[in-house]
């Protein structure tokens, strides 16, 4: 059956959407993650607070797959850009067997050491670049009952998306940023004039909703929030903020007047404080339930 012409408009809409989305504006190379490597999982394991918020999210995640069935103990799940393996050693607690794949070999490195520390051995970590991967070549294709992608680059385009989705025998799981919210971020421009409150934008999980959609999946809908308090020095948050609102390219003017704003927002012990948001979409396909 001949896809209808509005669906074409519709998609061809949603594609130059994609083509649109902000970036990052990081290289995303395997040499920039295997540098950060070691620092991301120094924090996981040593920063208490970003450790239990990582924790809560990671396991409240699992709990959402269990529940909708997705998440067995028979199992077999691929987590496409891994990272230092946290979801991944989090499903197989339940899973048959739970699988990482991460560009960066480090990541890769930690994380079958952090899934050995936990007692898992039904785990296995593969160091590819998804982009370029072909599944068929690397014999992933057909292998998994979950495929499982969280806030990452790998699946950051259209293609990349539905290449992950087409991984999977049945279930397909993708969380995005919706929203970020830094409450000291819009105290500063508010004050400097400047526009960078929320820096990341929901622009493909719309597009990836409504594409899935037009081709006759229905995805379940969920959203998920962290919140915190975070607290930095004075030169600490004058290099942070400098580096969001300025992208690095400031002058001394701008950081002079960063730094006044900063100084008049100080507590009386010499900190400064933002509260801190995160809202995460949640996207679930039974791929068993496509309606042709």
């Amino acid at each position: 059956m001949s896809m209808p012409e509005w669906k074409i408009k519709e998609l061809e809409h949603l594609e130059k959407m994609w083509a649109g989305k902000r970036r990052s504006g990081l290289s995303h190379s395997r040499t920039m993650w295997n540098g950060i490597a070691d620092e991301w999982g120094k924090e996981l394991a040593e920063d208490p607070v970003r450790q239990l918020r990582s924790r809560k999210r990671v396991e409240k995640t699992a709990e959402y797959l269990i529940l909708c069935g997705a998440l067995t103990s028979e199992s077999k799940v691929l987590d496409i850009g891994c990272g230092p393996g946290r979801f991944v050693a989090e499903f197989a607690k339940t899973a048959k067997h739970a699988s990482g794949l991460d560009l960066s070999d480090r990541m890769a490195e930690l994380g079958l050491e952090y899934c050995h520390e936990q007692g898992l051995n039904n785990v296995s970590f593969y160091a590819e670049d998804f982009k370029t991967l072909d599944p068929a070549e690397a014999g992933l294709a057909g292998r998994f009952d979950l495929v499982f992608t969280s806030i990452t680059p790998a699946v950051g385009s259209r293609e990349g998306f539905w290449k992950a989705l087409d991984l999977s025998k049945r279930w397909f799981f993708n969380a995005a940023f919706i929203h970020i919210g830094d409450s000291l971020l819009e105290k500063l421009d508010a004050v400097l004039g400047t526009n960078s409150s929320d820096p990341k934008n929901s622009e493909g999980f719309y597009a990836m909703f409504n594409e899935m959609l037009l081709r006759n999946y229905y995805p379940h809908i969920e959203y998920y929030t962290e919140e915190d308090i975070e607290i930095y020095d004075p030169e600490t948050a004058l290099e942070k903020y400098a580096a969001v609102i300025f992208s690095g390219g400031e002058n001394a003017k701008q950081l002079s007047g960063l730094r006044d704003a900063l100084d008049a927002m100080k507590d009386a012990d010499g900190r400064i404080r933002t509260k801190k948001q995160w809202v995460y979409g949640w996207m679930l396909v039974d791929k068993d339930k496509i309606s042709n």
